[in-house]
């Protein structure tokens, strides 16, 4: 979303799924500063959220230097993909072998320590406990691959540990998108979650409980906005050692709307996976419709217009309406995304846009106004 002041005084807005941009030229009124989403003259950056939660297999299979060295290079090369392509992202890891998950498993999930986090936008709301924050490119808390056990009951990992309080209250963000990533060579046998022995050989089909499970990290609301992938042994054959198709994380992330993807592509740890994973969720921002645009300062309601820029550039004036169309609502927290849910709280001066008015993921706005106190004539 781009803000471009044009002097003397009309306010054009870009309202898309980008960033807003704000340059001053010479005006005859001053711009507010106290807007909680306003930081003008300068830059502001509204991106849609998402909170990564990266599984990463820690048995032994995993343990080579070199390998566990390309991943973790990877993985942060994966976060400079994302902040690029406009996402406001946080990510921790959490090891898909616990200690001690082969006699007690639920025990094992309660011990794992809360891990680093890195964040794209450590600032305001999205600003992370200092005493876990470290810098994307900086970060190197991936679970170190030490464990001899073979268990591996991941999903049930990934599960309980986002339900977690310590998790909840640190690293979620109710507003952000959830994304659960299952990186590993092996495949996962936690069916059922209890403190008893697992059979060798789980069902392929993972029960649905898991995925429940897994999407009760957000509430009911929310729910839709949880989605799970896995970088794991798609098609046979020897990856790390490990000739096993991963048919249980396959089976789950389609069941959480997900995809799975090849880990031992050649010349690669995950690296392609990653890429493909960051172009799908590409296409998740395409279904969001913008249903608020915040101004830069309070207008003079009368002078508002409001136009959609499609995607072939061409515009269309809205209606000032409740019903397909735009108001201006005033000073007030609204979402800025509106569907499939609601994401990205903000504060400020206001327009609202319902039903066919709102913006969609290929489209923009423009709105002109004048500041309040500012009359046409006076305007220029």
């Amino acid at each position: 979303m781009r803000i471009t002041y044009q002097p003397p005084t009309i306010l054009w807005i870009l309202a898309g799924l980008g960033f807003f941009s704000v340059g001053c030229g010479k005006q005859s009124f001053d711009v507010v500063k106290s807007q909680k989403i306003v930081e003008a003259p300068g830059i502001l950056s509204i991106r849609p959220k998402i909170d990564l939660l990266v599984g990463v297999d820690n048995s032994g299979s995993m343990s080579s230097s070199a390998n566990q060295a390309a991943l973790n290079s990877n993985l942060r090369n994966f976060l400079t993909n994302l902040n690029s392509r406009g996402w406001n992202y946080r990510m921790t890891s959490v090891p898909l072998v616990p200690n001690g998950a082969d006699t007690n498993l639920a025990s094992a999930i309660a011990n794992i320590p809360l891990g680093t986090i890195a964040a794209s936008d450590n600032t305001g709301a999205d600003i992370v406990n200092p005493n876990y924050y470290v810098p994307p490119t900086s970060y190197s808390g991936f679970p170190q691959a030490n464990i001899s056990s073979s268990y591996e009951p991941g999903i049930a990992v990934v599960a309980e540990y986002a339900n977690r309080a310590d998790v909840q209250s640190v690293f979620m963000r109710q507003d952000a998108k959830f994304i659960s990533l299952f990186i590993s060579n092996g495949d996962d046998v936690s069916e059922p979650l209890d403190t008893s022995i697992f059979p060798i050989a789980p069902p392929a089909t993972v029960n649905a409980s898991f995925a429940t499970r897994l999407k009760q990290s957000k509430s009911t609301a929310l729910d839709p906005n949880v989605r799970a992938y896995s970088v794991v042994n798609t098609v046979g054959g020897s990856c790390f050692g490990i000739s096993t198709i991963a048919t249980r994380y396959i089976n789950f992330v389609s069941q959480m709307l997900g995809s799975s993807f090849h880990l031992c592509q050649p010349g690669s740890v995950a690296s392609s996976a990653l890429d493909s994973i960051a172009n799908e969720l590409d296409t998740i921002k395409l279904d969001y419709k913008i249903g608020t645009i915040f101004l830069g300062q309070e207008p003079n309601p009368a002078t508002i217009k409001v136009f959609r820029i499609r995607q072939n550039g061409t515009e269309e004036q809205l209606a000032e309406s409740a019903i397909n169309g735009w108001q201006y609502v005033g000073f007030g927290s609204y979402y800025q995304i509106v569907a499939p849910t609601n994401l990205l709280l903000s504060e400020g001066f206001a327009i609202r846009l319902f039903g066919t008015a709102q913006i969609t993921g290929l489209e923009s706005a423009r709105v002109e106004y004048l500041p309040k106190g500012i009359n046409p004539s006076e305007g220029g």
